[in-house]
């Protein structure tokens, strides 16, 4: 499933692409106890729930009747692993200080479904919900101090982790529609599983907790040093495509997102 929250009349919503069109999750499952957000479908999911969800997006019916006309997509998620600083969406603009530079990293990440502590790999990968799509944006690292993320944008859409397959996908990064990277994902399943393992064995990895990295097995060469105003994708696959522009200008305005 391709998961995403959308706005419905000033609340975050739960909702899902089916083609190219987006239904309202909720309504087409037609449940009173089924979650009605990404948070709390990932926080508190349980199997009824995403067997439920299946059941009514393979409904014709459901699906048409729930369909959601002119959506706004937010973040997908409001919940972030440690290091995230401000969670933006798809098309928000990120404010960055004049006559400074910007590292932007663009990655893949996972988002952990269920807690666990000390976990094996094998376990770790049982406890990942899904897969998205991260631009991250931090202040370039010093002598004395590594980089610090300021900003993260979390879209378009969640990848339930059943329905992930890296075979053959590729990631692409463009600035100003120049591409910049263009390489496979590779094994992303078992890297993150990795990731999640280790980060597991000094403490309690959390329900909704997002873990990121770099999106490709080598090649990248690290982040892109930005000095001006671009605008920045990030694409892969059924991950979709993240969007955001970068603007620098006057101090009191950094970090400001706006649609």
């Amino acid at each position: 499933m391709r998961l995403v929250t959308y706005d419905r009349g000033g609340t975050r919503r739960l909702g899902a692409w089916v083609g190219d069109a987006l239904v309202d999750l909720p309504e087409a499952v037609g449940h009173p106890a089924f979650p009605s957000t990404m948070e709390a479908l990932v926080t508190r999911q349980r199997g009824s729930s995403l067997e439920a969800a299946r059941a009514a997006l393979a409904n014709t019916d459901w699906v048409e009747e729930s369909k959601v006309p002119r959506p706004s997509v937010l973040a997908a998620l409001s919940l972030s692993g440690p290091g995230h600083g401000r969670v933006l969406g798809p098309g928000d603009t990120v404010g960055w200080p004049s006559g400074t530079s910007c590292d932007w990293q663009p990655e893949v990440a996972c988002v952990v479904g269920r807690a666990g502590h000390q976990l094996s790999e094998a376990e770790a990968s049982a406890v990942i919900f899904g897969y998205l799509l991260v631009s991250a944006w931090s202040a370039p690292a010093t002598s004395t101090t590594e980089p610090r993320r300021m900003v993260t944008a979390l879209g378009p859409c969640v990848v339930t982790s059943d329905d992930f397959d890296p075979f053959d996908l590729t990631l692409t990064a463009r600035v100003n529609r120049g591409v910049w990277i263009r390489e496979p994902i590779g094994d992303a399943p078992a890297r993150f599983a990795r990731t999640v393992a280790a980060a597991s064995a000094d403490r309690e990895v959390r329900a909704g907790e997002v873990f990121s990295s770099p999106s490709t097995d080598g090649g990248a060469g690290g982040p892109r040093r930005l000095t001006r105003d671009a605008t920045l994708e990030v694409e892969a696959g059924p991950l979709g495509t993240l969007r955001n522009k970068l603007r620098f200008g006057p101090a009191d305005r950094t970090v400001a997102a706006s649609r």
